[in-house]
């Protein structure tokens, strides 16, 4: 699972290094949303009785959090561009995995497409 710029973002939680994907999100008021890809690996965990793991690291008291799953269309749905990083397709296996991941470098923080 990975998280995927969509229509709605309109700010970018910068990774602190490039091996750490930025988050693309969308900031409503004091309210943060982010969208998450299933890999196939996910859905077929999802269809053999796998549950979803949230993991909430290094904030003390927890803050409240929700997880839902929603349509892939309409504000959900995907936004498709090059890299600015490095100019390959959103798609390149590079983007998804290993040392030099860096897939969702492709947003200045703030800015929405």
């Amino acid at each position: 699972m990975h998280p995927i710029k969509t229509r709605e973002s309109n700010f970018v939680y910068r990774g602190p290094t490039p091996e750490i994907a930025d988050l693309p999100c969308r900031m409503e008021g004091i309210d943060t949303f982010c969208v998450f890809e299933l890999s196939d690996e996910d859905r077929q965990l999802v269809a053999a009785g796998g549950v979803l793991r949230l993991g909430i690291h290094g904030v003390r008291p927890i803050l409240p959090v929700s997880v839902a799953f929603v349509a892939p269309g309409g504000p959900f749905a995907r936004v498709l561009e090059p890299c600015r990083v490095c100019c390959r397709a959103a798609e390149d296996p590079v983007h998804l995995a290993g040392p030099d991941t860096h897939a969702f470098r492709c947003s200045v923080a703030g800015e929405a497409k």
